[in-house]
Formats: C-alpha cells, structure tokens, sequence
C-alpha cells in the first residue's frame, strides 16, 4: 500500500500525468479495478477526457472508471449492502428540517419560524449540513452552550441544540443524510473485497470536509496504491500561505494519515507548467499574480488586453463581435474560448440574446433552477391564484404558459375584455354581461357568450381544484389534487408536445430541460406527501413549502456539441482546452468578491468557539483564500490570450469601479494601456462580412446603405383601396378635423381600425361623454315638464341632475360608475360640477332672449336635421354628419336667430389660424347644418359659441375680498369667471338679445363683448364679425370639408402631422410609434399651419399699442383673415355656406 502525489501549477497537465499512471496500471497484469474518484460536476470532463485518451491507449480489462463519492458508494452498498435508510435529496432534507422545526417550535427562543414562512428552512439546513460536515454532534453543541459566556450565543446554540436532536429523532431507522451516509460508507469499506486491490486516482478536489477525511483515509488505507492530484507548488513558500493554503493544509492532511497507518510514500510526481503557456507575459502574470510587490515585466506585454466599457450591453457586444474575429480571422476553434464572470447571473440574460444575435455556437453553463422553468411556474401559479384573490397576473401568468388548452388569440380576447372591465375574484366565476367598451350613451345588451365560453374552459379545472382546497386540507390531499388538476389540463401531453417542438427546432437545451421538468413535479409532490403527507397545512403554508422544495432541483443539462464556447462563472471554470478566457465584469466588490457571512453561525461566533477547541473548516480566513484562489485560476488558465473587461455603469445608471486586480496587473505590465469604448464608439460591423453568407452580406450591405436614406414615406392608396376602406361617403366633422391634423393617423384610426386596448377606467372621454347625456336627458324632462331655463333654481337642478344620473348609471349593466365605492364617489362629484354648469347656463340663458332649442342635435340621416352634401368634383356625393350639443334660437318680429354652442371639458377660444388648417370646422359646420334645414329662410347666424363644464371658482386673493361682495356682486363675478367664448355676429338687434343687462360703455358677463360709450361694439375687445365675413367663414369650411373628403378619396396618407406654434399632431398621438416620424430625417417635416398674411392679427388678443393706433372705420377685427379665406372660397367652387 502507497500514497503518491501528483503536484503542479495551473498550467500543469496533472490530469494527463494522472491519466498516464493509470493506464501503465491497466496495462500492469494486475486485476483490481482502477478508480479516479472526482468532484461530481467533473465527471462528465473526466469522463470526456478518458474516452480520448482510449483512441490512442489500451484498458486491456475495462478496468478504468471515474467515480464521485456517491457513484462509489452505490457499487459499494449494492455489493455489500447494510444500507436499510433510504438517502435523503437536498430538498427532502429541507422537508426533514423544516418537520424538526415545527417538532420543537415552541420552546424555540430565537429561532422562530414565522406563520406562512419558509425562509429559516434553508439557514437551519445548512447550520445543520455545516456541524455534521464538521463531525460537531449534540454533545459537542451541548459543551459549547455551556463554555461560551456570549448569551445570544447561547441562546442561538441552545435553539440549534433542539433541533438537531428532534432531526435525528425523525432520521432514526428509516432516513439518512449525506454526511451519515459517508461515514456508513467509510465503515463498510472494509468489507468491500474489491477495494483491497484497487489503485485509486483522486483529481480536481482543493479538500475535504472532515466526515470526507474520514472516507479518504480508508480509501488510502485499504486501497492497493493511491495518487492524490493537487494543485499546489511547495517551492512558493509564499504562495503555499496564500493562494496554495487550502491544498497545502489538504496535502499536510493526508501526509499525516500516510503517518498515522505507515503507508509507503511513493514517488511525487512535479507537473511543470513550462510548455503550458505561448507567451511570456501569460507565464510570468501566473507565477506573480499572488506576490503583493510583483517585480514589474520588463518587456511588451502581447497576449494580455485590458477594456473598458460604456456599460454591461456594450461589453457583451464587443465579446460577441471578438469571438467572432477570434473564430474567423485568428483560426480559434468555438471550443478553445472560455468567457468567464464571477456574476453569472448578471450576465447570462444579455449572453443569450447577444450571441444569438451573432450566431455564436455556445454553451452556457449557467445553473438552472428548476422552480423557474414555465411548467412549474404554471403550477404554481394556480395555488397562488387563489391566495390572491384572481388577479390579473397570477391568472394571466397560468394562462400565458401556453400550456392550458387556450388558443393565443382566445387569451388576448379574455385580456382585453379582463383589462377592460377590472375583472378580478369572485367575478371570474360569474357570468360576464358587460360590454367590452364602456360608454353611457349605449344602452344595448352585449352579446358575451363567446368571451363566457372561453371563461368557462379557463376557471371550470380551476374551480373544481380550488373547492377542493377550501379550508385547512392534510398535505398528501393538496397533493393529490394539484396532481389531478395537471392530467385534467393535460399537461404531461403538452409537455411532450413542446419537447417535441424544441427537438424540431434543434433547441437541445430546452429539450433537455423541459423533458426533465415532469419528474421533477413528481418527485416534489412524492417527497413532500412522505415527509409531510398527514399534516394538516393552509395553502399558504403548502405554497411556500412547495417552493422551498422546488429550489432543491437543479436542471442538469450536458453541452450537446463539442465545439462551443465555453461561458462560465468563474468558480466553475473546467474547460482544459482554454487557448483565449475572455473575463467580464472585473469590477470592485465583483472579482475579487466581497465576503459576506449568512451562516447562522456567524464567521466571528466561530472564531470564539475556536477558542473552545471547536474547529470550523470553513471561516473568513478560509473564504478569503478561497478568492485569492480563484483569481489564481483565472490569471492562469488561458495558453495564448487573456482579455479582461469591465464595465464603468449598471443598466440602471450606477457607477461601478475598476477592480483592484486590474490595477495590479497594470503595476505588473507597465505597457499595458487600458482601451476603452467610453463613448459609444464601439463599432462591430466588420464581423458581419466573416459571419453572413454572400447573399446574406449583399442584401446586409443594401440595408446598410438604404439606411443612409432612410425614408418612411408611404404611398398613396389606390382609389379602390381608398374606396373599400372608407366606405360610402359619410364623414363626421371630428373625423375630417382629424385628417386635418396627420392624413396617416387617420388612416391608421379609421382605415384599418387599429385601436388601443381599452382598460378599465373612466377616461376624460368618458367623462364628457357622460356630461353631455345627462345634460341631453336634463334638457327632454323640462321639455316633458312643461319648465323652461327661466324657471329653474339650483336646489331643482340638483335634485333632477341626481337622479337622472341614478337612473341612467343603474341602467347600463356592469357601467364603470357603478363598480366601486371609488368611482360611486367620482360620479358624485362630476354631478356636483354639472350642477354648478346648468346653473351657470340657466343664468346665461336668464340674462338674454336666446332659449335653448334642444340638445344633442343631429344632423345626418334620420336625424333632426339633414346632412350636410358635398359634391367631389361632380364624381361622387359624401354625407357629413355630426351632433350638436346645443342650439339656442330668438325670434324678433320677422327675423330668427340661432346660435350654436359646444361644450368643452375645459375652455377653448375660436381660431381662424387653426380654421384656415383644418383643425377648428365643428361649429361653423355645425351652423351651416341648421341654416341648411330651415325651409323658411329667416334663420340667421347669431353666434358660434363654446361653453366651459369645467365651473371655475372665483379667484380672489383674500378672504377679506369674498366678504367684502355682495350676493348679487358674486354671481356676477361667477359669470365672468365662466362666459361663453366664441365668434358673435356683429349686428345690433343679435347683440341686444344676447345680453339684456349691456349697456353702452360695459362689457358683458356672459360674452366676450364689449360696447363703447355711443353704443357701438367695441372692435378690439370683442370677439365678432360681421354678417358678410361671418358668411365667408361658414362658404371657407365647407370648401375645406369638400377638400379633406377629396383627398381621403384620393388615397392621401401622407405622414404630415401639423405644426402650430408649441402644438403639433404628435403630441398625443397613438400611432407614433408605428409612423417612425423624426423630423431630423430629411423626408421627415411638420406641415406648419400658418395664415398667408404679411402681419398675422392675434385672434382674441388686443396688441399692446393697440390704443395708439388709429381705428379703422369700416374694416373689422378678422377683415385681413377673411380676405384671405374669400379668396380662398372663389378657388374652392362652393360660394355659400348653405
């Protein structure tokens, strides 16, 4: 029996040196088996390893096998036997813990496991792995309690000390852990005959956990020669107390069980390191990086490349674009790189789509969680439905999985109608009798039964599992159920479906995962029901432990291509064939890791019990090593070239530091210069031409070059597109207004219809939707009372307002207003302001002769008054339609006048720049469609006014000023505050109906209008015109109608948003995103809307010097527009507004 020891550098093939010994044994004569026992995430390297060297080396018997602890211990107990308890998995031994717990919670003083908690299952396992690892048992933490004069260690100590009798008490006969399972193993060892000629290679370990010392001695002593691989360099007396600790204190263990048994020392073995490495400066940053005061390089360093970036994406790209070069111009094969990270999981989203972009053939050797993996999210999610209470994003998380039966389109359609009418709870399991689209004015009764058929495949397997759960269920009941729920969905088949799929797609990586998926469910459910099956558990408590469970399983997934990049941690850096490691994310606090301490038994709780003879193997100083070891490993892996990045920024925007390791190889190698890409000027493109094909590269050179010029214009329609999207020829005057604004935003809104999706709210829309009905239904009941505006007070208007609104909201099922206490609170406040309007109107209407004539009038087809027809250059007629939201009239002897009034959520002035674009048709349109329906032709044009709902509240700067007016000062004060704005026909008849109480030298309350002292409208401060240039204006829109129908039919969708001043059509517009408009891009520009005149008059607004100008006697204050406007109108063809 023999102990030798095959020691060397990084850059020493130990391994083959290993694998050399092994097959001069198998080529020996000698007959026992030959075994190289590894870490278990290792053997699938070694194993690859072996199956090459078999192509040029002889294993005459077969006798070589790689082994981990635990494949070892199989063929031991199944020769020999003598194991009766079945092993625990990680994630039964949190179920075990998590019963130890709850055995004994309530004589626990600090360890307390909050209700509906998991997280302290995981710390007390690990506490727990940690003492049995250590071969600390009860007795041992029953000294400590009462050596340590630390009383919160104590009482932490005391807590462990219940638990971990009351885990052994639920282990005894029927269970055991790994730890117990090593030491079984060591012990029957000695009856396991093969072993006694066996030659054991030990590879890959740095050390040993002391229940492992105890299995390696028995190895060492019964085996027939044994050969221990470590990395470690005695020569480096230095390095041997830093960098070499962990395998010095390894080696010096195993020397002193060689002592303890007389083994015979065999030869050691030195692996040098010399032909490792192509360049010198890789050889010498190896041999120096642990020094504190490295003697600096005295020559060029080639090999070596320090980066550093804008941010994480930009870093990513340029190892995506440099892999590529390495492949394509240096003759790299994919499997000789190795990029590397000590935060993986920072990284591997941006890897994935990054690298896929590029095409790069790669392995991600990221750890994978099998809680993550959709189909168990989709699991999950359906306990965690119920526990919140149906929720758009647990609902929608299960149903978006892809798994449940519900076709892509029926979700959308369920999402939309769930967003739009706040379905949540109770409500899912309801019939469904609301509209999709909430609106006051429509009463009909929606027609749900397709949307309540796909309801009801979705909640019917939901609902049954769901009235299975209610109340407090014994685990192994959940459990059953849950399992049901999945073959009712028929989820193993779909499963099977999608791995399908993914093979199909040569997707391997989530062929493996997800083949792997449905046994994990399995599996978890099984040892949850073993552990805890009869308990009785909520299903909070039941989720929680589900999770914990599931966060035991990890995916194991095997690179299924030799030739792949290799991205990797860096504490799982295994790739032997690494020519070029690319490390990423050198940041301080990054690489090298900032130590932290989560044990339960704190780093310094340690170092006291260590004073009592209470040895940890793991500790701070251990740690630290531990990172000084790994930053070795990553200096010293790469043969040919190492480049080394980092990042100045986070994606969010935070400042991150160079690491201190950058700052020590630049001390090393003064020549070296860090590069950086600061500036966005990190250019890639060159890749393209070694990585597309020569068609693939000229249509990439066509986009490149396209995109120099790039245009978003888009073509007309044809007429018959035109035709067939906008139907017969009816328009309303809002839609032509809105062609007015941007000719593609039409298009897109009502040519092809493309929408927002409505969401549950009561929008501004909505809102002045609401105002109008109730105002429509307040102006019919004074019809059908007999009452005029004259007649009414407030306390009326409120009474009436209040329960037109009950009854209209009360009758629309489902009507947003009704739904909640929130929005029954916002209806009681907009009837409050409504309120306030009416009286406002009411007064309006009392201090003049105009009396409303109705409300809500339309015109159009069976409507109150007739469309409005224009003829398109005698080819074709189109209809305009509209609503009127008011139209007050007075009649003076033989003469009738009419005035049209909108009402606006808040105010609005006329404006002829915006009439002259396009933009302001309504109620001049509106006005043409009433004089057009009066068969007696005495109508005339009084007034196109707007009208505020919004009541504004007196502005006083005071308390003192309100009191000081009288009740008569203040209603007149409210009136002005909320006067009508708009355009008055300047005619002394209309002007005396308008306002009783105007008086030469006033101004109105109710009207922007103004009367000097002879009597006569005082043209600056009013808003009139008179009756010619009041005609022309109407003869204008009419044109501009006739001219916007013109251009729809002619197919126009031009992406031209207006500009006007501050205002553009962008601003609020939908469908930006879609049209790309970017007024830098040289066919990209507003169409600004401006009135052809030398010096524009500001509509409205007396000029500052207007006082010291002379009047003009005969010209009004629009004449300049109007002139402009008539000249237009003899272009136009239509002379007449009528």
């Amino acid at each position: 029996m023999g102990v030798g020891f095959i020691k060397g550098r990084i850059g020493s093939d130990r391994s083959q040196a290993l694998l050399d010994l092994c097959f001069k044994e198998a080529r020996s004569g000698s007959r026992g088996p030959i075994f190289i026992l590894v870490p278990e995430k290792y053997t699938f390297e070694m194993e690859k390893k072996l199956s090459i060297r078999l192509l040029k080396d002889r294993d005459p018997n077969l006798r070589i096998r790689v082994v981990s602890m635990s494949t070892l211990a199989n063929m031991v107990f199944t020769k020999v036997g003598g194991l009766k308890e079945k092993k625990l998995t990680s994630s039964a031994r949190g179920m075990m813990t998590y019963r130890a717990i709850e055995a004994v919670s309530k004589d626990l003083k600090t360890l307390r496991m909050p209700q509906d908690s998991t997280g302290l299952i995981d710390i007390v396992k690990d506490a727990l792995i940690e003492l049995k690892q250590n071969k600390i048992g009860l007795e041992d933490l029953e000294e400590m309690v009462l050596r340590t004069d630390d009383h919160a260690l104590k009482a932490k100590l005391e807590d462990i000390g219940l638990i971990y009798s009351s885990y052994e008490k639920l282990m005894e006969e029927d269970y055991i852990d790994t730890e117990d399972w090593i030491q079984l193993l060591s012990k029957k060892l000695a009856t396991y005959e093969e072993i006694k000629e066996a030659t054991i290679f030990i590879d890959e370990f740095t050390g040993f956990t002391p229940v492992q010392y105890d299995l390696i001695e028995v190895l060492i002593a019964l085996s027939k020669n044994t050969y221990i691989s470590l990395l470690l360099d005695l020569k480096s007396r230095i390095e041997v107390k830093t960098v070499f600790s962990k395998t010095h204190i390894t080696y010096q263990r195993l020397i002193d069980i060689c002592n303890r048994h007389n083994l015979k020392r065999l030869e050691d073995i030195e692996v040098s390191s010399q032909d490792y490495y192509s360049s010198p400066d890789l050889a010498y940053l190896e041999k120096n990086i642990n020094f504190y005061r490295a003697k600096p390089f005295d020559e060029e360093s080639n090999s070596i490349e320090l980066i550093e970036f804008e941010n994480i994406y930009k870093e990513v790209e340029y190892v995506a674009a440099k892999i590529v070069e390495l492949v394509n111009d240096k003759g790299y094969r994919y499997r000789e790189i190795t990029v590397a990270t000590r935060d993986l999981d920072t990284y591997a989203y941006l890897v994935r789509a990054i690298f896929k972009d590029y095409k790069l053939n790669y392995f991600l050797d990221q750890k994978l969680e099998a809680k993550t993996n959709p189909i168990l999210v989709l699991l999950t999610s359906i306990l965690n439905m119920k526990k919140e209470n149906y929720s758009y994003n647990s609902v929608f998380n299960y149903l978006k999985s892809g798994l449940v039966g519900i076709y892509h389109e029926e979700v959308s359609l369920l999402e939309n109608y769930v967003i739009a009418n706040g379905i949540r709870g109770s409500k899912w399991f309801e019939d469904w009798d609301m509209p999709l689209i909430h609106n006051i004015e429509d009463d009909s009764e929606p027609d749900n039964t397709y949307i309540n058929d796909i309801r009801v495949r979705v909640v019917e397997p939901i609902e049954n599992l769901h009235k299975k759960l209610k109340g407090k269920n014994r685990l192994r009941e959940i459990s059953a159920y849950l399992y049901q729920f999945a073959l009712e969905i028929g989820l193993p088949d779909r499963i099977n479906d999608l791995i399908e799929d993914f093979k199909a797609q040569e997707n391997h990586y989530k062929a493996k995962e997800y083949s792997q998926v449905w046994n994990i469910f399995v599996n978890v459910l099984d040892e949850m029901v073993e552990f805890l099956g009869d308990e009785s558990i909520g299903l909070e408590r039941y989720i929680r432990l589900m999770e914990a469970e599931l966060s035991g399983f990890e995916l194991g997934i095997i690179p299924p291509s030799s030739d792949q990049v290799f991205v990797t941690s860096v504490d799982r850096m295994k790739n032997p064939d690494t020519k070029v490691l690319i490390l990423m994310g050198v940041n301080e606090g990054v690489f090298p890791k900032t130590i932290g301490d989560q044990t339960l038994i704190s780093d310094r709780e340690k170092e006291k019990l260590g004073q009592m003879g209470i040895r940890f193997d793991s500790d701070v100083k251990s740690k630290t090593y531990d990172e000084v070891f790994l930053v070795y490993r990553a200096m010293g892996i790469a043969r040919e070239r190492l480049i080394i990045s980092h990042p100045i920024s986070s994606f969010k925007g935070d400042s991150l530091k160079m690491s201190s390791l950058i700052k020590k190889i630049m001390k090393i190698f003064p020549s070296l210069k860090m590069v950086n890409f600061l500036d966005s000027d990190l250019d890639p493109s060159h890749i393209y031409d070694q990585q597309v094909g020569l068609e693939e590269k000229k249509k990439a050179e066509n986009m490149l070059a396209s995109s120099q010029n790039y245009d978003n214009r888009v073509p007309n329609l044809s007429l018959d597109q035109a035709r067939v999207l906008y139907g017969k020829g009816v328009f309303s005057v809002s839609k032509l207004e809105r062609y007015a604004a941007c000719p593609f935003s039409y298009f897109m809104n009502y040519g092809l219809a493309a929408k927002e999706r409505p969401i549950n709210e009561f929008s501004p829309m909505d809102s002045g939707i609401y105002s109008h009905k109730i105002l429509d239904e307040f102006s019919k009941s004074l019809v059908k009372k007999g009452l005029t505006w004259k007649d009414l007070d407030k306390e009326y208007i409120d009474l009436s307002v209040n329960q037109i609104s009950e009854g209209l909201v009360r009758s629309r099922a489902g009507y947003i207003l009704d739904s909640s206490d929130k929005y029954r609170y916002l209806y009681s406040r907009l009837n409050k302001s409504l309120v306030d309007s009416i009286d406002n109107m009411s007064k309006q209407v009392k201090k003049g002769n105009f009396k409303p004539s109705g409300f809500e009038l339309s015109f159009g087809f069976n409507s109150t008054y007739p469309p409005l027809n224009l003829d398109l250059d005698g080819s074709r007629n189109v209809n305009i339609i509209g609503k009127i939201d008011r139209v007050d009239t007075c009649i003076d002897g033989e003469r009738e006048f009419v005035r049209v009034i909108d009402y606006k959520s808040s105010g609005k002035e006329i404006d002829l720049t915006s009439l002259y674009g396009g933009l302001q048709l309504q109620l001049f349109m509106y006005m043409n469609a009433v004089l057009n329906a009066d068969k007696t032709g005495r109508m005339e044009p009084a007034a196109v006014l707007y009208s505020s709902f919004s009541n504004k509240d007196l502005d006083m700067s005071g308390l003192a000023d309100g009191l000081g007016l009288s009740e008569e000062d203040l209603d007149k004060r409210l009136l002005k505050e909320n006067m009508f704005s708009g355009l008055i026909v300047n005619d002394q008849d209309i002007i005396s109906h308008m306002d009783n109480d105007l008086e030469a030298g006033r101004s109105s309350d109710i009207l922007k209008l103004e009367l000097k002292k002879d009597g006569t409208i005082y043209e600056s401060r009013t808003t009139s015109m008179s009756p010619g240039e009041f005609d022309t204006v109407r003869t204008f829109v009419m044109n501009k109608s006739r001219e916007i129908c013109q251009e729809i039919y002619d197919g126009k969708i031009d992406i031209s948003p207006y500009r006007k001043g501050a205002s553009t059509a962008c601003t609020y517009c939908d469908y930006r995103s879609v049209c790309q408009f970017d007024p830098s891009i040289k066919t990209n520009s507003y169409r600004d809307i401006e009135l052809p005149l030398a010096d524009k008059p500001k509509a409205g607004k007396e000029d500052s010097d207007e006082k010291n100008k002379p009047k003009k006697d005969k010209a009004g204050r629009y004449s300049d527009i109007v002139e402009v406007l008539a000249k237009r109108n003899k272009e136009g063809g239509v002379t007449s507004g009528n």
